[in-house]
Order: C-alpha cells, then structure tokens, then sequence
C-alpha cells in the first residue's frame, strides 16, 4: 500500500510540473505581446540577418501535446497498477513515470534553449549601416519605458553622436587583448562631456563603484632618465598601488608605454596582479602610432571580439618608416580612453587636457563619500606639457606632490619652492634677481632657457 501511494505521489508531482511549465511559459508570451501592444512597437523588416527562431508558444504546445498523452499513457498504466496490484505493472508505471519526466525535461530545456537563442540574436547580430544602428537605439529605449526615466533617455540618446571622434561615425568601444590582461577602450572626441562619458559609459559598462581618492599621475613621457641613488622607484611603485590599495582609489595616467606611465602600469602588473586598483589611461588618440590607431578603428563599435594588440605591436621589415612613429598603449592599464582631435602626431600631445581635468574633477565630486574625493596629482620627471596641465588644473586639485630627484620639471619645482623667500614685497633689486634665480634653476634642470610663458607656468603653481 505504501508503494502505491509513493507511485500515486510522484504522478501527481510530476503532472504538477509539467502544467506549471506550461503555465508559466504560455503567461510569459503574453505579457511579451501584451507589453508590445502597449509600447506599439512593430516588427523591423528586411533583416537578412536577423532571423526569428519558431514562436516560443507553438514549440512548448507542440512538446507539451507529446508530453500530455505520454502523461494520459502513464496515468492509464497507474491506475490499472493501483487497482490491481501485480509484479509485471510495475514496469508499466515506471516506463510510463520515466517518459513523463524526460517529456517535461525536454520542454524546459527548448524553452530555454529558445530564449538563449533570441538572446544571442539581439547581442550578436548587427545593423549593415548607421542608421540601422540609430533605429535599433530607438527601439531599445521604448522597449525599456518603464525601467528608465525620462531623463536618462534623453541623456542616452544624446551620448552617442555627440562623443564621436573626428575619425569615426560614432564613439568607439571595444577591448584590446595584451599578455597582462584585458584593456577597455574607447575612442572619443576630446570635446566630450566628461560627465556624460562617466554616467554613461564608465560607471555602467566598466567600474562598480566611484573613487575614494584620485591619485592623477604627470610626468615625462620621454628623457624619462630617473638616477636611482636619488629616487627609489621600486619603493615608489610600492607605495602607490598599497596607497590606491588602502583608500580605493582610482589611478589616472596618460596611459602611453613610455616614461612615468610605464612606470606605473609595470607598478600594477607587479603590486596588484589581480587588478583591483582601476587604472585609467587618458591618452590624445592622434599621438598613437598608425597601427595603433589603425586597430582601435577596426572594431567600429560593430564587435564585441577581444582586440589582438600583437597586431599594433609586431614591427614588419617592410613597413614604412612613419608606421611605427608614435607611441603605444601601456598594457598594463585597467582602462583606455583615447581623445581625438584630428591632430597627428606630437601635435596631438595636450589635446586631452581638458577633459582629464573635468573628467577627474566629476568623479571627485561623485564619490561615495560624504564629501568630494580628494584629488592629488603627483608630479615624476616632467616636461612642459606637464607643466603647464599642472598650471592649469591646480586650482581643481587638494595638492601637488613634487618627486625630488625624478629630474627635470620636478627637481626645477622643487628647487623653486626652497627659493620661494627669496627677495622682498616691493624690493625691485628683488624680484630682477629673483627673475633671473627662476630662469637658471629652470635650465639647469629642463637643459633649456626658457622664454617668459614657460617661465610663468613654473611660477602659478
């Protein structure tokens, strides 16, 4: 009697299941089409690459009819078991227990086979031109009414075209694959809303959670000659990465494979194997070398593959002599973001200025703490350009921390600010002297005379 009533059991679970499956899937279906009545989309046409798989509803009535007369099947055998009781029905009952289970098995794993697929479809499959990739925009944001607002509608639809570089339709965004890991990039132009760029894109698609501290790195990209009986550089690599460690801070570079911002990425790579630290690289696009730019064009915001940066690297013995003129993205930076401007080459340089300060000062101020994150540059080596950023975007910083024994702009810092007292208020002998102390200190250490502009830019900080 007791294996009776088990047999009795299991059929009732297993007719519960298969009805909720059922159930659950046909109710699914139509909330979607309820939901696209409601919003009035219709159907695009003329996808060649986009085929619809078979309608979700016929696929689990068709398997769902196979399954409901093996469960018929399977109930009938039961219930001749039940009544009468005999060794040779108890094959029946489990034939019959075995193909319901396998039957509602097999409805659950198309409807979700189903689902990846339409899933796949809407990630993998990509609009031939722009305005394919304009209309599929629109219908995302209907489809999403009522999880988005208003405003952050209008504020999505307003980031694509605005931050398109001068070399592409659009913002550019992929990965690029170095032996260190994983790089995200993205290709803007350099009169981008920073904000825009960081509600938008960095905090949506790259980083969890805002800056506790800004440690904002300058230095020389070149001539970077760094005497390591006056500067320890392993204990400075140590120091910043358990210091970002420690405040969960976010470290930003020009993020070229040259001078200070090799440095500090080999620091990372080194201190922080895991990448915790987010290390962000805001480069001038136009100052990479043709290969480089080359590659971070081919993907076109049409890809999701991972960038091979081999392709950027490898020198050719018949490559012309310009091919390699440039410089290189550093490995081992978490996040890339290249500024475009049009500009090629050296002149290039500088042109991201402007939105590293704003994009360095809106994260401050969006920090997860009670008041705005404090941002503190860091001055290594250093040559004009650095310089005159620094000029530039003091007055937005809590401080200026000046490397002695870096060389170059940083020793010349330093050594202007001990001779900060020189002269008095209103003493004219004074300030002629203290003209001519600034100018030699700053050729002493840049190895040039610098004229009165370059003169001042060391004096405003």
């Amino acid at each position: 009697m007791r294996v009776q009533s088990g047999v009795a059991l299991v059929l009732l679970l297993a007719v519960a299941v298969q009805g909720r499956i059922l159930h659950h899937q046909h109710s699914a279906q139509l909330r979607h089409e309820g939901h696209k009545e409601h919003l009035h989309i219709k159907p695009r046409e003329g996808r060649a690459n986009q085929q619809k798989p078979a309608g979700l509803r016929a696929s689990a009535e068709r398997l769902g009819m196979l399954s409901m007369r093996m469960l018929h099947r399977a109930r009938a055998a039961a219930n001749e078991a039940l009544v009468r009781w005999e060794g040779q029905d108890l094959a029946t009952v489990a034939f019959g227990l075995t193909m319901l289970v396998t039957m509602s098995l097999l409805t659950y794993i198309a409807i979700t086979e189903e689902q990846d697929g339409r899933q796949h479809t809407k990630e993998v499959g990509t609009p031939a031109t722009d305005e394919e990739l304009d209309n599929q925009e629109l219908d995302e944001d209907d489809s999403d009414k009522d999880e988005d607002t208003a405003a952050a509608k209008a504020l999505r639809r307003a980031v694509s075209r605005p931050l398109a570089p001068p070399s592409a339709a659009r913002m550019v965004k992929s990965q690029i694959g170095f032996d260190a890991g994983i790089t995200e990039f993205c290709v803007i132009s350099h009169q981008s809303s920073a904000r825009e760029v960081l509600e938008m894109h960095v905090m949506q698609s790259w980083l969890a959670e805002w800056p506790r501290l800004i440690l904002s790195i300058f230095g020389g990209a070149d001539q970077f000659d760094t005497d390591e009986s006056q500067f320890d550089l392993d204990a400075f690599s140590q120091g910043l990465v358990k210091a970002a460690l420690l405040t969960r801070a976010w470290v930003i570079t020009g993020g070229t494979k040259s001078g200070v911002m090799d440095l500090v990425g080999k620091a990372m790579r080194a201190h922080d194997k895991h990448r915790r630290v987010p290390c962000i690289g805001i480069t001038p696009f136009g100052a990479l070398t043709p290969k480089w730019r080359k590659l971070l064009l081919s993907t076109k915001n049409r890809s999701h593959h991972v960038l091979d940066a081999a392709v950027a690297q490898q020198e050719h013995k018949g490559d012309n002599p310009g091919d390699n003129e440039g410089v290189a993205i550093q490995d081992n930076h978490t996040h890339s973001i290249l500024c475009d401007n049009g500009s090629v080459g050296h002149a290039a340089f500088g042109s991201e200025a402007n939105f590293r300060d704003q994009f360095e000062s809106y994260a401050a101020k969006n920090s997860e703490g009670e008041s705005d994150a404090p941002r503190v540059m860091l001055l290594v080596n250093g040559g004009m350009i650095s310089v005159k950023m620094i000029a530039e975007q003091l007055n937005h910083c809590s401080c200026l921390v000046t490397c002695r024994g870096t060389g170059r702009a940083a020793d010349a810092l330093a050594e202007l600010a001990d001779l900060a007292e020189l002269g008095g208020a209103g003493a004219e002998e004074a300030t002629l002297e203290k003209e001519v102390a600034v100018k030699d200190c700053i050729e002493k250490h840049m190895k040039f005379r610098p004229s009165v502009e370059q003169a001042q830019s060391f004096l405003d900080i």
